[in-house]
């Protein structure tokens, strides 16, 4: 969910995936579900991000973008998956060992609750790329509601092998399905903290520190998230929602 989405794509490849509760097919993951929930706002308490997510990785200069596949990539920033899906899937048809393609109908299909899809495009990618860390940690994330402490595991081995803002993102949805807020407070800092331009790694941390109790700093977090959306507005989270809920931790906490 990256902010680096933003930065001049000549000679990258635009490596799409699902991220936040779209990879394990939960909802936004509330403080309504949790018996230790703080002072809820309408009933709940702001989710995590959910929205699918583009993140841009280095390639080979041999490697650059087709005019389709950056067409493709510019309408999933604009969140126009119709016309996302359809330029994917038409790279994918033509070269079905594109990476970049697969990943982008996989985000696709994650979005849309089509997991089986998703699962499949993924499994793709690992047999061209083995190593390929983000469709290792994208899949962890979707088969983690069956098996989370195998997810966990794999998750943290990537995380000590690839660091990077994504696999944390992934391991901080995946504490926060289970309730685990104080885990996944940790691994959003370490997702913000890898990647501080996305304003859904900021906005997500707030989300984390609030579920913990640190009001003063979820506000700070949230107001952080707000400002980064202004400049790179390609975060999943209501942005005035994020406002209002900054404003009132900080009333809350001058009285």
């Amino acid at each position: 969910m990256s902010s680096t989405a933003t930065r001049a794509v000549s000679g990258l490849t635009l490596a799409a995936a699902a991220i936040g509760a779209v990879l394990v097919g939960v909802s936004t993951c509330n403080a309504a579900e949790s018996s230790a929930a703080p002072p809820q706002q309408s009933g709940r308490l702001l989710g995590p991000a959910p929205a699918p997510k583009i993140k841009v990785t280095r390639s080979t200069p041999e490697a650059a973008p087709s005019p389709t596949l950056r067409a493709a990539y510019d309408a999933m920033q604009a969140r126009d998956y119709d016309t996302a899906a359809r330029l994917y899937d038409q790279v994918a048809r033509d070269d079905a060992r594109n990476v970049d393609a697969l990943l982008g109908v996989a985000a696709i299909a994650a979005n849309r609750g089509d997991f089986d899809r998703a699962r499949n495009q993924y499994l793709a990618v690992l047999r061209i790329e083995p190593a390929h860390a983000l469709a290792q940690a994208a899949l962890l994330a979707l088969f983690g509601r069956a098996d989370y402490a195998t997810a966990e595991l794999r998750l943290k081995e990537l995380a000590g092998r690839e660091p990077s803002a994504f696999v944390y993102q992934a391991l901080a949805t995946l504490y926060a399905e289970q309730g685990l807020w104080p885990q996944a407070q940790h691994a959003y800092f370490q997702a913000y903290r890898l990647d501080p331009r996305d304003p859904d790694h900021a906005y997500n941390l707030a989300v984390g520190l609030e579920h913990v109790g640190q009001h003063t700093l979820a506000a700070t977090y949230y107001r952080r998230a707000v400002e980064l959306a202004r400049v790179h507005p390609t975060g999943a989270f209501d942005a005035a929602l994020a406002a209002s809920r900054a404003a009132q931790l900080a009333a809350a906490g001058n009285n």
